[in-house]
């Protein structure tokens, strides 16, 4: 099992660094052309000294923190599964579809870039080693799931250590904490809005998250 834990944490490692190198290279790209590359038409160049808003595509990484897991059970009428909270934590990946913040420079280099996922499909892995009564269980299970901002409803497959009379299939609910909001980097965009959705400000961020 610490193999398997190990590996699980290594690729989220890999999935993180791969993020944060092509935003790197992404900016790099629009630092020196102002957009994406110089001959991608689609993409006007982002204003100077400004905040912009935009629809944006996205692959980003997150941490997930399940707060509700509920698996089926068979073999007793009167129980059709049980629940259970905060029993694990998890990582993974996904295409997001949002508001991308894309902050200047006098000369136009982009010296700052948030994504805000309105709707998203990730996959990912929750893992862990829980003590219960000297029973140690063994958590290791892959999911799919849709987020809706920052919450997850998905389905797993539990690999690990499962109950008596307990399928292994479950249905979770989960909290979901991009990468980019820790680290700087984390996301990689994948196309955007050729011109702002919303209007620009002058060095305030936009004003659809000030608030925030």
């Amino acid at each position: 099992m610490k193999k398997i834990l190990i590996a699980a944490m290594l690729c989220t490692i890999a999935s993180v660094a791969f993020c944060q190198q092509q935003q790197q290279q992404q900016q790099g790209n629009r630092s020196a052309d102002n957009d994406r590359v110089s001959n991608d038409t689609q993409w006007d160049p982002y204003p100077k000294s400004r905040t912009s808003e935009y629809k944006a595509t996205a692959l980003n990484t997150n941490f997930t923190i399940p707060l509700i897991r509920f698996n089926s059970t068979t073999g007793d009428p009167s129980m059709k599964g049980s629940v259970s909270l905060f029993n694990s934590i998890g990582a993974g990946f996904g295409i997001n579809w949002g508001r991308m913040e894309v902050t200047t420079d006098s000369t136009g280099h982009v010296i700052n870039s948030n994504m805000y996922s309105t709707f998203g499909l990730n996959l990912g892995v929750l893992f862990a080693a829980n003590t219960n009564n000297g029973n140690t269980q063994n958590i290791f299970a892959p999911t799919l799931s849709i987020s809706i901002l920052n919450f997850q409803v998905g389905y797993g497959m539990e690999l690990g250590t499962v109950s008596p009379n307990q399928k292994r299939g479950f249905v979770t609910i989960a909290y979901n904490i991009p990468v980019s909001k820790l680290i700087k980097g984390g996301f990689y965009i994948l196309r955007r809005s050729k011109r702002p959705v919303d209007d620009t400000t002058s060095g305030q961020g936009s004003t659809r998250f000030l608030s925030n």
